[in-house]
Parts: structure tokens; C-alpha cells; sequence
């Protein structure tokens, strides 16, 4: 009996593996109906407003489909659980459980997104294959996600998928640099062997120059298009706000400041001071603008030695100068670069934009200066207006209270004798009356 249950289900597998095998075109629709069923069971969705991992999910999604509409098949699901697991699913489908976010920071997230959507659909064959038998047999079992685990892409595919995030994130503006310390955290949450994730990491480094070309080429397509349209400016906004592009910009700026006789570095010096330079411009984002590194990476760019570089780079602090909120910016260090830029800058533009700058901050320096000095002034004179009032108001009182001693002393000496002549008065008074009495009596 038993027997003759083994057969009959091993029968029932081969012919499920058959019809899957024989019907390709059935695997997005199997992974659909998997992502939609567990889904559901987890009764969360893809974004959860609440929570900025769940957001962050979704922005990356929509960055990297920015850049790439072929990817925009792809949808991803956070749900609740303790496991770190990820599964990927035929059809452009992902499940990710929220115990990934206690193992990943925010790049690295960002990394997990970017690579589960970089893996090409022939690198999940077997995997959805043996995915689509699963559901077919347990369409309402567990095994499904489990198998779905177990068949996690060679080393090779995910090289190849991580060069290609790699890219990805470049053209959408996130720094290169801060990918390849991710790829060893992704073991933990997608499992694998370790060594073979350092390995990885350190062959994706060498595509982290390449990288670093597209994204400088990119934020400066976007400072760009800032100056054509409110569109394009937004963009520029956008990706300043969330930090991409503030981190990738002090980036372009340190790698172009480690070698300023490379070409490639200097081209990515120059593109970090044009954007620098529509920035200041456009004047609509002073919190990155105004941070003390970024004052100091706008320096580090305008002393280079290639004149166009540090023209804008230039431009650029003289625009930050001119609005005197960015006063707290430039203190006694970086006003005095800027003073001696104004006389050794690369080109005759960079000096002049410097010594404008520099005009404009000791221009409202010397107005505060005087304005200080007026205020000092009145605040002298009403101090000794007041001192005045308040020496005339106590010689008032002085005079008051000198009075009243006076009558006090005036009344204890002559007080006794005023009292003893009103008596003698009054004696004086009632002896006539009696007289006049008596008279009239005896009469």
C-alpha cells in the first residue's frame, strides 16, 4: 500500500516537473499567485508609511526603474517575521522579511534591492522551475518558500548581479564607493559562504572607478537638466534630500583630491563643482550646502589646478556668499583660503569669483561691525540717560526727605511752646464769659 503511495506520487512529481518543464511561460504566473498567497497571509504590503526601511524599499525600486524601465516589473513585499530570509520569486516578484533590516544598514539595503533586481531571469531557472513544481504539488504549503530558499544562484551569477546593481546605483546617483563593504553583510541575510563574499567584494572593487565615472556623469546630467526645467530641478532636489546625491558629491570630491594629476580624477573634481555650482545657484538646499565639510570639500575643489574646475568651484562659494545666511559657513579659516585664493586660484575667473566672495563677507562683516559699534553707542547713551534720571529721581528724594526732617525737628522744639500758648489762650477766652454771667445774674 504504501508502496503503491510512493509510486503514485512520485508519478504525480514527474508529471508536474513535465508540464512545468514542457509550459516555461506558466513561471510568472505560478510566482505571482505564490507572492500574492504569502502576501496576503502576512497581511502587509510592499510600503509601510510608517516604517523608513519599508520606504526605503520602495524608493530604491523606483530609483534603479528610473534608470532602467525594463526592470519595472519588479515588486518587492516587507513583511513581519524574525527571519532575515529573502526570496525571490519567478515574474520579477520578492518577499522580504523584516528581520533583514536588523542585519543591513541603509546602503546595504539599498545593495539587497538593487542586486535581487540585477539577477537575470536565467540565473532563477532551476529555481523557479523547481519553484513552480512546489507550488503546483503544495499550492498551500510552506515548502514552497522553502524551496524558493534553497535554491539560492551560484557565485557567479551573484558576481555577475552585483556588477550589475553596481551599475545601476551609479546611474542612479548612489555612491559606488559604499557598495562593495556591503556585499559580506549580504551573506548573512541571503546565506553563503563568507570567503566567497570577500572574494566577490574584492573583484567588484575593480569596477568601482568605472562606477564612479557613470555616477559622476549622472548628478551632473541632473544639475543639467535642473537648469532646463522645474522637473529637472526638482530631480536634483530630490536626490539632494534623501543624501544620495550629498554623499556621492563629497565623494567625487575626495577621490578627485587624492590624485589631482589623473585625468579621470580630475574630470571627477570638475563634475562635483559644476553640481556644487548649480546648487549654489538654484539656492534651494542650504542645510547640505552650508555643512562645515561641504564648505571645506567646495575649497579642496576650487584650489585645483585646472582652471574650469575651480572657476565653478569658485562660483560656487561666491553664490553661498552672497546670501549672508551662510555667514556661520565661512569662519576665520575658510575666509582666509578663500582670501588666498582670490590671489593663487588656477585662473583669473576662479580669483575674480573669490575675491567677490571674499568682498561680499567682510562687506557684511564690517556692517555688523558698525552695527555693533551703533548699537554700543545707544546703549551707552540710554544707560547714561537712565543713570541721569535715576541720580535726579534720589536727589528729589534726598531733597523730600531733608524737608521732613526739617518739620520733624521744627515741630519737636517749638511743638511744647505752640501747645502751652493755646492754652493760655483758651484761659484767657473763658474768663470774660464768666464775667459776663455774673453780671447778668445779679441784674
Amino acid at each position: 500500500m504504501l508502496r503503491r503511495a510512493g509510486v503514485a506520487l512520485g508519478t504525480v512529481g514527474a508529471a508536474a516537473a513535465a508540464w512545468v518543464a514542457a509550459q516555461p511561460s506558466r513561471e510568472p504566473e505560478l510566482g505571482k499567485a505564490c507572492f500574492d498567497r504569502h502576501v496576503a497571509a502576512a497581511g502587509r504590503m510592499v510600503v509601510n508609511g510608517n516604517e523608513e526601511a519599508h520606504k526605503r524599499v520602495a524608493r530604491t525600486r523606483d530609483l534603479i526603474v528610473a534608470v532602467e524601465p525594463s526592470l519595472a516589473r519588479w515588486t518587492f513585499a516587507v513583511v513581519q517575521s524574525e527571519s532575515s530570509q529573502v526570496v525571490s520569486l519567478p515574474g520579477g516578484h520578492a518577499i522580504i522579511n523584516s528581520g533583514a533590516f536588523d542585519l543591513l544598514d541603509a546602503p546595504g539595503l539599498d545593495l539587497l534591492v538593487a542586486r535581487e533586481m540585477a539577477l537575470a531571469e536565467g540565473s532563477r531557472g532551476l529555481a523557479a522551475r523547481a519553484l513552480a513544481l512546489a507550488h503546483a504539488l503544495a499550492p498551500g504549503s510552506e515548502v514552497v518558500l522553502d524551496v524558493a530558499a534553497g535554491l539560492a544562484p551560484s557565485s557567479s551569477q551573484l558576481l555577475t548581479a552585483e556588477r550589475r546593481a553596481l551599475s545601476l546605483m551609479a546611474r542612479s546617483c548612489f555612491d559606488p564607493t559604499e557598495v562593495t563593504p556591503r556585499v559580506g553583510t549580504l551573506t548573512r541575510v541571503c546565506g553563503g559562504d563568507p570567503a566567497d563574499a570577500a572574494q566577490r567584494a574584492e573583484q567588484l572593487g575593480a569596477d568601482v572607478p568605472a562606477a564612479l565615472d557613470e555616477a559622476a556623469g549622472a548628478l551632473l546630467a541632473l544639475a543639467d537638466a535642473s537648469a532646463d526645467s522645474a522637473d529637472g530641478a526638482r530631480a536634483l532636489m530630490r536626490a539632494m534630500r534623501d543624501a544620495r546625491g550629498g554623499v556621492l558629491l563629497l565623494s567625487l570630491v575626495d577621490h578627485g583630491d587624492a590624485d589631482a594629476a589623473s585625468p579621470r580624477l580630475a574630470a571627477l573634481m570638475g563634475a562635483a563643482a559644476r553640481v556644487f555650482e548649480r546648487l549654489a545657484a538654484e539656492r534651494a538646499y542650504h542645510p547640505f550646502l552650508t555643512q562645515t565639510q561641504t564648505v571645506t570639500s567646495l575649497l579642496s575643489a576650487a584650489c585645483a589646478p585646472d582652471g574650469e574646475t575651480a572657476a565653478a568651484a569658485c562660483r560656487a562659494l561666491r553664490a553661498l556668499a552672497a546670501d549672508e545666511r551662510n555667514d556661520h559657513a565661512f569662519q576665520g579659516a575658510e575666509l582666509a583660503i578663500l582670501s588666498d585664493l582670490g590671489v593663487s586660484a588656477s585662473s583669473e575667473p576662479a580669483a575674480l569669483a573669490a575675491q567677490e566672495a571674499v568682498a561680499l563677507l567682510l562687506a557684511r562683516q564690517a556692517q555688523r561691525a558698525q552695527s555693533r559699534a551703533q548699537r554700543s553707542a545707544q546703549v551707552a547713551h540710554a544707560r547714561a540717560k537712565v543713570e541721569q534720571q535715576i541720580a535726579a529721581r534720589r536727589d528729589k528724594e534726598g531733597k523730600t526727605q531733608e524737608a521732613k526732617d526739617r518739620r520733624r525737628r521744627i515741630s519737636q522744639l517749638f511743638g511744647p511752646l505752640t501747645r502751652k500758648k493755646r492754652a493760655m489762650a483758651g484761659g484767657a477766652t473763658a474768663a470774660p464769659q464768666g464775667q459776663d454771667e455774673g453780671q447778668s445774674v445779679g441784674s
